[in-house]
């Protein structure tokens, strides 16, 4: 870097310290370029004889009256020329240029007035002239519209050299029947057989298969530290013999890389190398993929580089990118232009011939020896930029960056895929934070982070060594296990104690066993975000949410990137999201960052709450989805982000926790916007409705765990019971299984077909698993009371009571599992539980269709629809003649799987056509639809069935569905006589209200919405619509409608075809709106549990009783502690409630407090023993936790 001694010399009538105070502050000050010198730095002294041979440039201020001209002596010109050749002299306005004769005839200064010197502009060209005169003018750019193509070109050029050796691995071998395993392959007895390495390998055709490789790699004598990098290589060139996507997603080739029997990291998309540091005896391990492949690897050995030709290449490709996308107006782009343009005039290129071949007899320097030569000269340069003064901007524009790898639990490979997925990429990563580039004396500390309590759990258990080393990463500060829950779920279809146990046993293992306080909820990948969130969060201590999905907008621009989330109870946490842009859209944000210089200054430009939070913005650097990670690119950019000066339009980077990240939102909460609603997502609609069976399964698992913990607690409260339950299948260790299958491509139905096969397949063992439990404690439970038990969980009964015999709910579903050979094999699974459906007698007139009981008459019409209904003297239903079933096209843009867009409902088909309706005894009706076929019909026909009963003011209705079609949407669609302007939709706790209206476009956008149930009422009554199964909901103007059925062929090729079974439930209430609607809902997914030990002894016993239902129990269990018990409730009407709670069977002396739901920070509560009561008070939707233990 040059350095210019300016001296000064000037009378004293002028402020020449202001002048040079203005010059020293101003943008542009130190980065002055001349394109041969490079950068240039300026310091300004006063003029004297001693120093005056250190002058590069000498400016003479005249100031003052104009005689200060004629007072210029010879002597004072003397010391002028003598000191310096060049001069500039600046004048005040009022000297005139006749009165400057005298010097501009000995010295031929340039003259710059004061007035010029007022602008930035003048300020800038007085500095500029200092440049020019000092050291010449720049080298002229006579072609700037391709200077960034010349750039490239020389990138082109120069990417090949930067190998110089590569060194096929000797004495190699391949296992090409090994298998899935975390050992080092040495460890295995496989069987195997030498290959020639000098050609490489050739797979073969293979499906799902693994092989391993071994071989040596020796250091050879050419190697000079000094001079060059190692890598172990290992590169596959992928062929695929399908398309592969959506099911035949690959997933692989991947794999892992041991040397000398030490994990080096992962082979996989991303990584085909990796940093070592000596020779030995390598070893790999390789999934070949999911779907039919003919891979052949090309290299495996020892891989060369040199070290300055690498570093050229990175520095060159991020400035040229960094060029690139700086606009043409911005006043630091010309100066990086010219620093690079200096660089690469540099590089001696003439005997590089980039992709073109080049023979031997015309290469006049075979080892390129003029190349590597130049190239110190060209990359001391480029690292000058490091020496640039930016601009002062103490609180400048930054972005935080942290490492990332999204790891889907599953998605398109099944879970026991991700198992090895996450462990080659902790294996990556761990060697990317031991071996940085020594390019940078001082190189960034990034950090990586990891979610996921499971994944760390399946690590513990797969590879000891590694997740030993990955809690050595956390211990020392590159490693950050957060996100708080058990993994990345869904938030919509769980219930609401699947999401508090999510936080439960998510927190608690990050916390218990790995040692790490949990700060923030991360869920980048989710398809929306219920309302009754941030009241979980906020009862665990999390005050801090992180997404991305939220920017992946259909048609409204979420308005915030930062902002105080209130939930549906009024508890507020902070959002935040991801602002890095997608590479398909700018608008939308990505989780998966790669670290390029588009994706960096656009996390910054994209960032809405720059103006509040200035170093907020933050950018996930990582491949994910199925893992990957940082890679050597990221990491080089990641430092030549952090050594870049103050440019404009550049954000400063740092590296913080994601803690540390959410410290300066936290201390900017008062100025941040609120967002007091859900956080709807405006695509994925469809993922209330793909894969029933997987969604059945859930709400199976959820209710039967709920039974067995009630009566657990029963039984240790009431009679102390102190049996054990086997340690396989106790709750709480189940609860695990169940949290594993809420994933969030696993509930939503959005995974492959082999890993739905999988979650069902372990599924139903868990369920059986969870049902023996439940039938085991149950008959501990009737054995006490000497009786058969009809045990219930639900409001308004929470206890048991005495019965002969049931009502069973049974029935079977089918499932189609896709063979490697694209045959499949069907699967049925049998359902047998107790039948909640309401039942009582009726009249049915089968000539006017009409059906009658004593609160209720319901007349059909003749294609099977509700064409009127009555409670009292109130008419419910429009009048109409239209068919109940709506079916459309499903013919979604992007995503089939995920979506439903909103132009079906342009798309409908003719409906199914009504077929019969009878009685088939005196509490049911049967009616069936068949759906029409088309051309010749060779699938098998789908037909509808309902078996419908009605009790009170309530219709249930049974259906069955041979469901054969595919890309097709069916809906039940219900109109009603009810005018209102909102409509309440269940939330996990609580409700929600949404406009029934599309006054506006983020109205029109919750075309389709969830709900556990739906309500649409004005003053004096209303309909509720709820299902054991379905959770989406269209409704609108005075139209309610559920959907029922998609058939997308992504990402499973036979999504939800077969035998699909669910109910609808409608109720008819002649008030206004109560909690009633929870309770219908919860009473069809929660049936109770029946227990037959073969005695009818009269018994009716309630372990709680809650006043007029002004709570709800959601859970009753042993708490966490094991030393007490815990009853939560929630508040389900939307205001505040005082509430009397009884614990009729409690005996003797007990401890009652309010608790959070980690079940801490207690807070008694009065406990009357006399009455064996305790009075709750809950705020809207509060929920209440309650730890009661025996004193």
């Amino acid at each position: 870097m040059k350095h210019v001694q300016v001296g000064i010399i000037s009378d004293k009538s002028f402020d020449y310290k202001q002048l040079i105070k203005v010059l020293t502050k101003n943008n542009t000050m130190h980065t002055i370029y001349n394109a041969l010198e490079g950068p240039l730095e300026i310091s300004f002294t006063e003029f004297s004889d001693e120093l005056k041979h250190s002058y590069n440039l000498l400016l003479y201020i005249i100031g003052g009256s104009k005689d200060i001209v004629k007072d210029v002596d010879n002597s004072t010109l003397s010391k002028l020329n003598s000191c310096a050749q060049k001069a500039i002299v600046v004048v005040n306005n009022h000297h005139e240029q006749s009165e400057l004769s005298s010097l501009e005839t000995q010295l031929q200064p340039v003259f710059v007035t004061n007035v010029f010197l007022q602008t930035n502009e003048g300020i800038d060209s007085l500095l500029y002239l200092i440049s020019e005169f000092t050291f010449g003018k720049p080298n002229i750019i006579y072609d700037p519209q391709n200077i960034l193509r010349k750039f490239n070109k020389y990138l082109e050029i120069i990417t090949p050299k930067r190998v110089v050796e590569f060194h096929p691995a000797t004495n190699t071998k391949v296992c090409t029947k090994a298998s899935a395993s975390f050992r080092v392959p040495a460890n295995d007895n496989y069987e195997w057989k030498e290959f020639d390495n000098s050609n490489g390998y050739e797979f073969g055709e293979t499906r799902y298969d693994w092989f391993a490789f071994s071989g040596d790699i020796e250091i050879p004598s050419s190697y000079d530290p000094t001079k060059h990098n190692l890598h172990a290589k290992f590169n596959i060139n992928r062929n695929y013999l399908c398309r592969p996507w959506d099911d035949d997603f690959p997933a692989g080739p991947e794999g892992r890389i041991w040397l000398n029997g030490e994990a080096l990291g992962a082979i996989d998309e991303f990584h085909n190398s990796q940093i070592i540091k000596q020779g030995g005896h390598v070893e790999v391990r390789i999934f070949t993929g999911r779907c039919t492949a003919s891979h052949n690897l090309t290299q495996f050995g020892l891989e060369i580089t040199d070290k300055n030709t690498d570093a050229l290449y990175y520095r060159l490709k991020f400035m040229t990118a960094l060029i690139k996308q700086l606009k043409d107006t911005n006043t630091d782009r010309a100066k990086l232009i010219h620093l690079v343009d200096a660089a690469v005039r540099e590089l001696d290129v003439r005997d590089l011939n980039g992709p073109i071949g080049l023979l031997p007899v015309r290469r006049h320097d075979p080892h390129d020896m003029a190349f590597y030569s130049s190239v110190p000269k060209a990359l001391e340069i480029l690292r000058s930029i490091h020496n640039i003064r930016g601009r002062a901007e103490p609180d400048g524009p930054c972005i935080s960056i942290i490492g990332y790898s999204h790891l889907d639990t599953c998605w398109e490979w099944p879970y026991s895929i991700l198992h090895f997925k996450s462990a080659n990429t902790a294996s990556s990563m761990l060697h990317l934070i031991e071996n940085p580039p020594d390019e940078f004396d001082n190189p960034v500390m990034w950090k990586f982070l990891a979610t996921a309590s499971q994944h760390y759990k399946w690590m513990s258990e797969d590879d000891p060594t590694l997740y030993s080393r990955v809690l050595s990463a956390i211990h020392d500060g590159r490693w950050v296990a957060d996100g708080v829950t058990w993994l990345e779920h869904e938030t919509n279809l769980m219930n609401g104690e699947s999401m508090i146990r999510q936080f439960l046993y998510g927190k608690s293992y990050f916390e218990d066993i790995i040692g790490q306080k949990q700060t923030t909820l991360i869920l980048p990948d989710c398809f929306g975000f219920s309302a009754s969130l941030p009241q979980v969060m906020k009862n665990f201590g999390i005050d801090s949410f992180l997404t991305s999905k939220i920017s992946w907008c259909e048609y409204n621009d979420f308005p915030y990137h930062t902002f105080n989330w209130r939930g549906n109870d009024g508890s507020e946490v902070l959002g935040h999201f991801v602002t890095t842009p997608s590479s398909w859209s700018y608008q939308t944000s990505t989780y998966t960052g790669t670290a390029t210089i588009p994706e960096l200054l656009g996390t910054y430009d994209c960032y809405k709450q720059k103006d509040i939070c200035r170093h907020s913005a933050i950018h996930m650097a990582g491949n994910g989805d199925g893992g990957g990670g940082i890679t050597e690119e990221m990491i080089w950019n990641f430092n030549l982000m952090n050594e870049l000066p103050r440019l404009e339009g550049v954000p400063a980077v740092k590296f913080p926790t994601m803690s540390e990240i959410f410290d300066e939102i936290r201390r900017k909460k008062d100025s941040l916007p609120t967002w007091d609603d859900e956080l709807y997502l405006e695509y994925h609609r469809g993922t209330l409705t793909s894969q029933e069976e997987v969604k059945r399964q859930n709400r199976k698992l959820e209710s039967h765990l709920k039974n067995a913990e009630f009566i657990l607690t029963v039984l240790k409260a009431v009679y102390n019971f102190t049996g054990e339950v086997d340690y396989q299948k106790s709750p709480k260790n189940l609860w695990e299984e169940v949290l594993l299958y809420q994933f969030h491509d696993a509930l939503p139905g959005t995974s492959v077909n082999e890993a739905n096969m999988q979650i069902l397949t372990r599924g139903t063992q868990t369920l059986q698993k969870v049902k023996e439990i439940e039938n085991f404690l149950a008959e501990k439970l009737s054995e006490q009371e000497d009786s058969n038990l009809l045990i219930s969980t639900v409001c308004p009964f929470y206890g048991w009571k005495s019965c002969d015999k049931v009502q069973r709910d049974e029935f079977k579903t089918t499932f189609y599992e896709r063979n490697k050979d694209e045959s499949h094999t069907t699967y049925e699974f049998s359902f047998d539980d107790v039948d909640t459906t309401v039942k009582s007698k009726f009249e049915f007139d089968f000539q006017t269709k009409t059906v009658k009981n004593d609160k209720m008459t319901v007349v059909f019409n003749e294609k099977g629809g509700i064409k009127s209904l009555k409670v009292g003297t109130r008419q419910f239903i429009e009048e109409n003649d239209d068919c109940p079933f709506h079916f459309y096209e499903d013919r979604s843009i992007n995503w089939p799987a995920w979506d439903i867009q909103l132009y079906h409902k342009e798309m409908e088909l003719e409906s199914p056509v009504f077929t019969s309706i009878s009685a088939i005894n005196d509490d049911q009706l049967e009616v069936t639809w068949e759906i029409p076929e088309i051309g010749e019909a060779k699938a098998e026909k789908s037909v509808i069935k309902q078996i419908i009963s009605i009790n009170d003011t309530t219709i249930d209705m049974k259906t069955t569905v041979n469901w054969s079609q595919h890309d097709k949407l069916l809906k039940y669609v219900l109109p009603t006589k009810i005018r209102s302007r909102t409509a309440k939709f269940g939330l996990q706790f609580g409700y929600l209200e949404r406009e029934t209206h599309s006054n506006t476009k983020r109205d029109m956008a919750r075309f389709e919405s969830c709900g556990r149930w739906a309500d649409l009422s004005d003053s004096h009554g209303g309909i509720t619509m709820t299902s054991d199964v379905k959770a989406g909901f269209d409704i609108h103007g005075i139209t309610m409608m559920m959907s029922l059925l998609k058939a997308p062929m992504q990402t499973d090729k036979w999504a939800d075809f077969g035998i699909r079974r669910f109910i609808i439930r409608l109720d008819f209430h002649n008030q206004e709106f109560s909690p009633k609607s929870q309770i219908l809902a919860d009473q069809l997914n929660y049936p109770p549990t029946f227990c037959d030990i073969g005695k009818s002894q009269p018994v009716e016993k309630e372990f709680l009783k809650i006043e007029e239902n002004k709570l709800i129990l959601t859970c009753l269990k042993v708490s966490e502690d094991g030393k007490g018990f815990i009853a939560r409730f929630v508040e389900p009407s939307g205001g505040f409630t005082t509430a009397n709670v009884e614990f009729p069977l409690l005996e003797g002396d007990w401890k009652f407090d309010l608790v959070n739901m980690e079940e801490k920070n207690e807070i008694p509560l009065e406990y009357n023993k006399e009455k064996k009561s305790i009075t709750l008070e809950a705020e809207m939707f509060q929920v209440l936790t309650v730890k009661f233990s025996k004193i």
